[in-house]
């Protein structure tokens, strides 16, 4: 994009050793001064449900970007997906941003994997592998994804379920 995101991570450490508190920077690009406030306020929602603090931009096409270092090097960019009303307000009843939705989908693409794990999800969204469950099951409700399997991690604990990914 046309920021530095070494410069924003520095004011990230910073304002976090003052305030202790978490530090979301969301940037915002539109055609108007409008638009650009509605973007920021998008990258700043969807930021609030990672669990990591990236710099997160989405420009005037909606298309979402994550930084996640000083370096902008390491960065997912995704354009988010328009489920509609329908889809929207299942997705709000069952606590799940339709952008993580929309990240899974262009990750699922992106890796070439349809078939995927509670893990492998936690890893691609950075989160919890707790929460990537949840989001995992809500999208077996949905019909967006199909348990096709177990795998048994090793030679302890329950087997994971297996999805198959149906966005």
């Amino acid at each position: 994009m046309h920021f530095q995101v070494a410069s924003m991570y520095s004011l990230i450490e910073e304002a976090k050793i003052h305030s202790k508190l978490k530090v979301r920077i969301g940037v915002g690009y539109g055609l108007t001064a409008y638009d650009a406030e509605q973007n920021v306020r998008l990258a700043l929602q969807y930021d609030r449900d990672q669990k990591a603090s990236p710099v997160v931009s989405v420009d005037e096409t909606k298309q979402i970007k994550e930084h996640f270092s000083e370096s902008g090097e390491e960065a997912v960019s995704y354009q988010q997906h328009i489920w509609g009303e329908e889809w929207e307000e299942r997705f709000k009843g069952a606590k799940i941003n339709p952008a993580i939705v929309s990240k899974i989908e262009y990750l699922s693409r992106h890796y070439q994997k349809k078939i995927v794990t509670a893990q492998e999800v936690s890893r691609w969204l950075k989160n919890t592998e707790r929460n990537s469950r949840r989001i995992m099951a809500e999208l077996e409700r949905f019909g967006l994804a199909k348990v096709t399997g177990e795998e048994q991690p090793g030679q302890r604990g329950r087997p994971r379920k297996v999805y198959e990914l149906k966005l």
